[in-house]
């Protein structure tokens, strides 16, 4: 039995990123067919990120509810990795920006650990680099939790994208 295609959360960075490639053919019909499918996750805080941007692809996020995940449902397990790793919570960002990353972990994993017949693995993507020691980012506390993080390029070549 073949397992279940990965389902992505998706980091503010990576929104941020993505605004250059949208305009290549077919990427919003790909982006379309993963939420269609169920395999993209945006936690409510990534969203709350985006609101004072006004690019077509912010507000597309936006109007993408179907694959919000309050931040409610998160909080529990947000609050586990915040605790884990206090980097991720950076206090001296403007208050609209909320600080999603512990949200972006905690998504994968309540993913990645549903009780289901057919496992799907849950896989960050984010543009953020590993900081190591001295300071953990998103993808250090992801790769700790066992999480896989893609950036776009792997992102769109894991899916075949060929963008």
């Amino acid at each position: 039995m073949e397992d279940e295609p990965p389902a992505y959360v998706v980091d503010t960075s990576a929104w941020a990123d993505l605004r250059d490639v949208v305009a290549v053919p077919g990427v919003w019909a790909r982006l379309d067919g993963l939420v269609a499918a169920g395999r993209l996750i945006v936690p409510q805080e990534v969203v709350v990120e985006l609101q004072p941007y006004w690019h077509a692809l912010d507000r597309w996020v936006r109007d993408q509810t179907s694959c919000h995940w309050p931040t409610v449902h998160l909080w529990p397990m947000a609050s586990t990795i915040a605790d884990r790793y206090p980097d991720l919570v950076n206090y001296a960002k403007f208050k609209w920006a909320s600080g999603a990353d512990p949200f972006v972990v905690a998504a994968a994993i309540i993913e990645r650990d549903k009780p289901v017949l057919l496992p799907r693995e849950a896989i960050v993507v984010t543009s953020e680099a590993n900081h190591g020691p001295s300071r953990i980012s998103i993808r250090d506390a992801s790769d700790t939790e066992h999480i896989r993080c893609f950036n776009i390029g792997e992102w769109f070549s894991h899916e075949k994208w060929g963008v």
